[in-house]
């Protein structure tokens, strides 16, 4: 089950990155 969870690990790293770079964008946005 190592595995799996790693998967899921990563997959959910993944998700709070691009929530993070989206975020960042609309904080770059709306300060222009």
């Amino acid at each position: 089950d190592e595995i799996k969870d790693d998967i899921v690990y990563s997959s959910i790293n993944d998700t709070i990155e691009l929530y993070t770079t989206f975020i960042k964008e609309v904080n770059d946005y709306l300060k222009q």
